[in-house]
């Protein structure tokens, strides 16, 4: 949902299964942030000592560690960027 207006609709496994191998997991230090957003499709990011990030690519990207298993949140992020 996005300003009470329903984005997407579908069985979570469906969802999910959508986004297998398309989601890339990077830790960067929170001043290569703005950097990384201008390069890749970052959906999002948690922020601590440094920013770990969460790719979107039909590719794996260079520079990014890890392909991760999409969840949820990786979803709804993907779908209010108009990704999937």
């Amino acid at each position: 949902m996005d300003k009470g207006r329903v984005l997407y609709a579908a069985q979570t496994d469906d969802a999910l299964n959508m986004m297998r191998g398309k989601i890339y997991e990077r830790r960067v230090e929170r001043t290569d942030l703005a950097a990384f957003e201008e390069q890749y499709r970052v959906i999002s990011h948690k922020l601590d000592r440094s920013a770990l990030l969460h790719i979107y690519a039909d590719d794996a990207p260079r520079r990014v560690s890890s392909a991760t298993d999409g969840n949820a949140e990786d979803v709804y992020f993907a779908k209010l960027n108009s990704l999937i």
